[in-house]
């Protein structure tokens, strides 16, 4: 059978419809094909910037660490667990002792929050001594006789590995493994077993590394990256990004609020992305921040001490959204009054609420509260209620929802909804 090449068109056209790690993973394969990939649009549902050495793109989460293999045999523990998990998050020195270097050097395009971590860059051989003293201390010959072999497996595993590096450093000796950078990959929403994909011999610290794998996705890029959901996972560490690129936002995500990371994205943020739709963050905080106050959708996960329904009355956004795993928030009889004021208040119209708990049975009674609470309605299904106001001017419809999975930060939760929808008049739209 013939086997005809695509033509360029045809193969940009093809290429347009991929996902955007199945794009990447050809270009990988295919160094010949990376300006044409470079060329289209990558389209990202979600981009989590996870860690110094994580990213994850959609399902796929990409992470860089470094394998200690052994030149004679098999690496003893607890190496070869780690060596398993895809290796430690962080540089080693000649003698093996870990350097968190990434925070001593910031490169053009890094996204630094300024929130970084000050871990110690070496231990101190007089401390590393007395803690493996304490240990034999604390156990005696006659233990150590009856235990045998599982006290010392215990005592290498806690105390013992450690002081390799020291001993080395000591005696002037190199350490008895060869190092490699590896590349793991973790597929699937549940976070299944990380797989390696590469490993190259350890000769560039990992924040190199890793600032070559991102330059290698987002660098040269002809337009902007589109991304439905950016996370930020953590502000402690530093976004290697290359210099020039762009994103195009629709939902921002953060753990701690938006005004505390902002003005450190705006310079990879497209303008196209402004006013960014939607705003996800931990707790209804810092409300006029410019972020805040014109997203279009606001979502909150976090609210104690809150005074809910009228902390939702006073928001401006078209579409609000709390989801709490305590469902203490309120009680029936704030929410029906919640709905008589939606029903009165005319800016209202339009407006969409959800308000999310863990608990299925709360979420139920409420629903059912509502039924018998108020009096002008009408039940046009199952799981939805329409409430009108006394001369049918607005109405306002209320639907449950059961066993609704949201994704936050990587983990799915499962919510259990009230989502109320502030209408106008049926007869004058009709």
């Amino acid at each position: 059978m013939d086997r005809k090449a695509l033509s360029y068109d045809a193969l940009r056209s093809v290429l347009s419809h991929m996902d955007a790690n199945k794009k990447i993973q050809i270009a990988i394969a295919c160094p010949s094909l990376q300006k044409v990939e470079k060329s289209i649009p990558l389209k990202i549902d979600r981009l989590d910037f996870v860690s110094n050495y994580e990213v994850q793109i959609n399902n796929n989460l990409y992470g860089f660490g470094i394998i200690r293999q052994y030149r004679e045999g098999t690496a003893p523990e607890p190496f070869r667990s780690m060596n398993e998990r895809g290796g430690i998050n962080c540089d080693l020195d000649e003698w093996g002792f870990e350097k968190p270097s990434y925070r001593l050097t910031e490169t053009p395009g890094d996204i630094n929050f300024g929130d970084v971590l000050e871990d110690n860059d070496e231990g101190n051989d007089d401390d590393m001594e007395r803690e493996a003293q304490e240990f034999r201390d604390t156990h005696s010959d006659d233990e150590a006789v009856v235990n045998g072999l599982e006290y010392m497996s215990y005592w290498w595993m806690n105390i013992g590995y450690k002081l390799l590096p020291y001993r080395c450093r000591k005696n002037n000796v190199k350490p008895a493994h060869d190092c490699f950078v590896q590349l793991n990959l973790t597929s699937g929403e549940f976070r299944q077993p990380s797989r390696p994909v590469q490993k190259v011999p350890y000769t560039k610290k990992l924040h190199e590394v890793m600032k070559e794998f991102m330059t290698f996705i987002f660098g040269g890029r002809t337009c902007p990256v589109q991304v439905n959901c950016l996370e930020i996972y953590s502000t402690t560490q530093i976004i290697r990004l290359p210099v020039g690129v762009k994103f195009s936002v629709h939902e921002l995500r953060v753990l701690t609020k938006v005004s505390s990371i902002s003005k450190f994205l705006l310079p990879v943020l497209d303008e196209s992305s402004f006013p960014i739709k939607h705003i996800n963050q931990e707790e209804p905080v810092d409300l006029n921040d410019p972020y805040v106050a014109n997203a279009e959708e606001v979502t909150f996960h976090d609210g104690f001490n809150l005074n809910l329904f009228e902390f939702l009355l006073k928001l401006p956004h078209l579409k609000i959204n709390f989801f709490s795993k305590f469902y203490d928030l309120y009680n029936e009889e704030d929410f029906i009054k919640f709905i008589k004021n939606l029903l009165e208040n005319d800016e209202k119209v339009g407006t969409t609420y959800q308000v999310g708990s863990g608990e299925d049975q709360r979420i139920m009674e409420t629903f059912l509260k509502i039924e018998n609470g108020l009096m002008k309605r009408e039940i046009i299904g199952k799981k939805d209620l329409l409430i009108q106001k006394e001369d049918g001017s607005r109405e306002v419809q209320i639907t449950y929802m059961k066993d609704v999975k949201q994704m936050y930060f990587g983990k799915i939760e499962s919510y259990c909804i009230l989502k109320i929808q502030v209408l106008g008049n049926r007869q004058e739209t009709n």
